[in-house]
């Protein structure tokens, strides 16, 4: 059976909407997969002591379960933290995919400091799934050698209408 860890909240808005339908999507293709959930330690504990008990959990994942991958929705805010699961899964012998949420323009959205650690991270990160295509331009020109996909997040714009109503005239936001 094909074996996948994830890493990341499942509640709230945003990336743990995206985590949830990528756990559906993998668990619809057959594979088993386990979940370290960053954002239920975070609610039970402070911060720092969260993130230290989500990197035993994920040692003690990655020996229990032994997946083949680790996948990590990942922001360009708090990378570094968020790139130390990658590289406990790297130090396990795993194959990484980081789904990465950033500007288009990586080095005018960050540091200097900050846009050396992402593209230090190739040296951990397998496989980078990216929002846009001038963010992976972005990534690519300015020397990540690796793979490298563009998947959208998850919303169709089929059924979206043509014309939006003024923000204080809506029902519903997206």
């Amino acid at each position: 059976m094909k074996k996948i860890l994830f890493v990341g909240g499942t509640s709230g808005g945003g990336v743990a909407t995206i985590n949830n339908e990528v756990m559906k999507i993998f668990h619809d293709a057959g594979y088993d997969y386990r979940l370290v959930d960053t954002e239920k330690m975070k609610s039970r504990w402070p911060v720092l002591v969260a993130y230290l008990l989500c990197y035993l959990l994920t040692v003690v994942k990655l020996i229990s379960f032994r997946p083949r991958v680790v996948y990590m929705q990942i922001a360009q805010t708090g990378y570094f933290h968020q790139s130390v699961f990658m590289i406990i899964a790297k130090l396990f012998f795993r194959e990484t995919v980081a789904h990465f949420h950033a500007k288009s323009n990586l080095k005018e959205a960050v540091t200097p400091w900050h846009f050396w650690k992402i593209m230090f991270s190739e040296k951990y990160i397998d496989k980078m799934i990216l929002l846009t295509e001038p963010c992976r331009r972005s990534l690519v020109d300015n020397g990540w050698k690796k793979t490298t996909h563009v998947i959208p997040n998850f919303i169709s714009t089929e059924n979206m209408p043509r014309e939006f109503l003024p923000v204080g005239e809506r029902k519903k936001f997206l």
